[in-house]
């Protein structure tokens, strides 16, 4: 699923001045990672978008080919929050 992330104007101002997107992906299953990294770790979020076109997501340290049916909604930042500390809690207790 990409998340459209709406960010205060400042944030969002230096994403931009990064050159990066308030975009995210919250990927449920990972087919195949080339690194073996992220393999058994989904559900995961990804970093802020440094690209996203069609099927390809890229968010600086991999580049994500989506399949399957998604769904592209909207989120605050605190949601966005509070959906990588439930995912670093459901990591922590395995």
């Amino acid at each position: 699923m990409i998340l459209d992330i709406m960010l205060p104007a400042g944030e969002l101002d230096e994403l931009v001045t990064a050159e990066q997107y308030p975009v995210v992906l919250l990927a449920h299953d990972v087919t195949y990672d080339s690194q073996a990294i992220q393999c058994g770790h989904a559900p995961f979020v990804t970093g802020y978008a440094n690209d996203f076109f069609g099927c390809f997501f890229d968010d600086g340290l991999k580049i994500f080919v989506l399949a399957g049916l998604g769904a592209r909604r909207y989120a605050a930042k605190p949601a966005l929050i509070a959906l990588r500390q439930a995912m670093a809690g459901k990591e922590a207790d395995g």
